[in-house]
């Protein structure tokens, strides 16, 4: 609507850090942005049109002028980056002869450099704009270019919102130009492939109905579209998809890993008593039936003995100060507030207990472990909530120079000596006693040709450096933890072990598994899923009060695979097994042509 205005009052530099106006002959320049509905810099029908302007974002008033108009959109030059598909509200005075509402949509936004500044580039696209709108857009850009005065006496006022008239990136057109001409400036090869970036390439998300079957049919589609791919397997699952909230983002169906069942499992632990069928979830030929005979053998020998030695997981934030001293003092004051920090940490979870502060000086900087038991949960989201809450009290208090949450000193889902050492998670001892007689039954061999080769692979294991010494831990926990329900990156803290053998009194084998940093659970996490829970039903630890007999029996597993792969090596079968069950045989390929 045209309506007459006082004339403005023109927007001093003494008011507002202005921003270097644009050439006044610009030279043509070829963009480095790629080709595309964003991308393409179409010239002005005529020459620049230069008003002020004024940028509200973010509470703060930012000032400058424009670098052209036309009756689709406008270029500006501003200091904060508005992202692709920004909405804003921009509120024109001419003058005195008119004033304009209209709403628009950042199209791009790339970094140049003014004066030997860094400065970014604004592409603004007018949307739901009407044709009176724009004839007197037009009417008035016609006055403007043929009266500087009534340009400097200008303003447009720029609102950063969530605009009801705005659209989505994805459906602007080429057709409607959004700039006129180009621009005098290069953008940044980085900032232009940011900026090149369209909506259309993102995966969609779809507010309110994101977990469910037709939120991820039409991400599918999408895919689909996009790729050539055909999905038809991954779109057939029977978990509810509203149930998979919080442990995935991006839904489009479910990968089916193949699951078998090993055993009979005979355990004697302090949790775990009886005999179980464990459910492993892999792709590797040859895994099940490895681990399913080193199972038989633990049972005939009268069952493996499981012992839990510790239950505790750390996180370990850290903190900067000026000097060593000011560090002492720091750990002074840790030992004098503990019971405050406790409180502080204890209150954001009902499993979780803070048990102890272990603080670590280097140089200048302070590593404390927050050592917690989590119950039956493997508690790395619960520990990390309670320790952020107990560190905002000791910022707050001590003033450090810096702080992390994270330091990495606990090494979570990577391997450490330290964790190692120390423990993190379950530290568990699975151990048998195999008859000798058993040993030359099964695998025809003596228990001393078992250990001829353990001997030689400590020795080969040293030299190469690696961390704990053992045969494919990693192997049965993957499996075990892809059928139940487990973090899979956490096999990276867990797999580390010790795996020993030693001749016992009448000439048996004596076999152990130390593994001192298990991390598992039998809530949270994937543990509710259907598949998941079916499996851990399937052990019996499905639910609370479950996760050190769900551990013991995974100890257990682990030792069984040991002796079984370790005597297969020993005995020279190991490559017969996995050329019988580890490969798609086809003896057709391999036969001999007919003379």
């Amino acid at each position: 609507m045209r309506q007459r205005r006082q004339e403005q009052t023109p927007v001093s530099p003494q008011q507002a850090r202005k921003l270097p106006r644009a050439q006044s002959h610009p030279q043509k320049v070829i963009s480095s942005r790629p080709t595309g509905p964003f991308s393409e810099r179409r010239r002005f029908e005529r020459g620049p049109l230069s008003i002020p302007y004024r940028l509200r974002f973010q509470g703060k008033e930012l000032s400058g002028y424009t670098e052209d108009i036309s009756s689709h959109g406008l270029g500006l030059v501003s200091d904060p980056y508005l992202s692709l598909g920004t909405p804003v509200s921009l509120h024109f005075s001419f003058g005195n002869l008119c004033y304009l509402n209209i709403s628009g949509q950042v199209v791009f936004c790339c970094l140049i450099e003014r004066q030997g500044q860094p400065y970014h580039k604004l592409g603004i696209k007018f949307s739901a704009s009407r044709d009176f709108d724009r004839k007197i857009l037009n009417s008035s850009i016609q006055e403007l270019q043929q009266s500087p005065a009534t340009q400097k006496t200008s303003l447009l006022n720029i609102f950063v919102s969530e605009d009801s008239f705005g659209l989505e990136a994805a459906e602007l057109s080429i057709s409607q130009p959004t700039l006129a001409k180009e621009s005098p400036f290069r953008c940044s090869p980085v900032m232009s492939r940011r900026s090149s970036l369209e909506r259309a390439e993102l995966v969609p998300r779809l507010k309110k109905i994101e977990y469910t079957a037709a939120a991820a049919e039409a991400r599918r589609e999408w895919l689909s579209a996009k790729t050539g791919a055909t999905l038809k397997h991954i779109a057939a699952f029977t978990e509810y998809p509203e149930k998979m909230r919080g442990n995935i983002e991006n839904l489009i169906g479910a990968a089916q890993i193949p699951i078998g069942i090993a055993g009979p499992l005979k355990i004697r632990g302090r949790f775990a008593n009886g005999t179980f069928y464990v459910p492993m979830a892999t792709t590797e030929g040859a895994l099940i039936y490895t681990c399913n005979q080193g199972m038989l053998l633990l049972s005939l020998s009268g069952g493996a003995t499981t012992e839990i030695l510790n239950d505790e997981v750390h996180i370990a934030p850290v903190f900067s100060f000026e000097s060593v001293r000011r560090c002492r003092q720091f750990l002074q004051w840790l030992d004098r507030h503990f019971p405050e920090i406790k409180e502080k940490a204890d209150s954001t979870t009902r499993h979780g207990n803070l048990i102890r502060l272990e603080p670590q000086i280097f140089d200048k900087n302070v590593a404390v472990k927050f050592c917690y038991t989590t119950g039956d949960a493997s508690g790395m989201n619960m520990i990390t909530f309670a320790t952020e809450e107990a560190c905002k009290y000791i910022v707050s208090t001590t003033r450090p120079q810096k702080y992390y949450l994270q330091s990495n000193f606990s090494s979570t889902k990577k391997v450490s000596f330290h964790n190692f050492l120390v423990g993190y998670g379950k530290s568990v001892v699975s151990e048998i006693v195999i008859p000798g007689s058993l040993i030359k039954w099964v695998f025809n061999m003596s228990p001393q040709d078992i250990i001829d080769y353990y001997q030689m692979v400590k020795l080969t294991t040293t030299h190469a450096g690696m961390i704990g010494i053992s045969g494919h831990t990693a192997n049965a926990l993957a499996a075990v933890f892809l059928a139940c329900g487990q973090d899979v990156a956490s096999v990276v803290d867990s797999y580390i072990a010790v795996t020993n053998f030693e001749l016992d009194k009448d000439n048996s084998l004596y076999v152990s598994v130390k593994l001192p940093s298990l991390l598992v659970g039998t809530v949270g996490g994937g543990t509710h899923l259907a598949t998941q829970n079916e499996c851990l039903s399937l052990l019996g630890c499905n639910g609370p009060g479950q996760a050190k007999k769900f551990s013991e029996i995974l100890a257990a597993t682990v030792l069984a695979g040991e002796v079984a792969i370790c005597a297969k090596v020993a005995n020279g079968t190991f490559a017969d097994a996995h050329k019988k069950y580890g490969r798609r045989y086809r003896p057709s390929l391999f036969a001999q042509p007919r003379s």
